[in-house]
């Protein structure tokens, strides 16, 4: 089982390197786009900051280029193969996906029995 933080990390990771390799310098190695925080409040405000730049880039894309195969380049990855529209929707699946999960793991532990870990 996943925690809370390994699906926080995953998106994070995901949508820094969607960023990185569409709208930033395509340089950064997705394994170095995430600075993981000691502080649950940190990562989150951090991850936030990250889908509002990513959000606004996206925002920011010609009709033209949410149908250019290739325009998202995130090696070792489908990206350079599909529609960047294509991409687009994958990335709101995979939050839509993890942060339902990071939902329900939160209602749980809050549900969780008196005197549980």
């Amino acid at each position: 089982m996943t925690t809370i933080a390994w699906r926080l990390g995953h998106l994070h990771s995901c949508f820094a390197g969607d960023w990185e390799w569409t709208f930033g310098g395509r340089r950064r190695p997705p394994a170095e786009l995430v600075n993981f925080s000691p502080s649950a409040a940190m990562a989150l405000e951090r991850f936030w900051v990250l889908i509002d730049r990513w959000r606004d880039s996206v925002a920011a894309v010609t009709p033209a280029q949410l149908d250019t195969v290739g325009f998202d380049q995130y090696p070792n990855s489908d990206a350079a193969e599909l529609p960047f529209i294509t991409v687009i929707v994958e990335a709101n699946t995979e939050f839509i996906h993890h942060m339902a999960e990071i939902a329900l793991l939160r209602d749980l532990y809050r549900t969780r029995p008196v005197g549980a870990r």
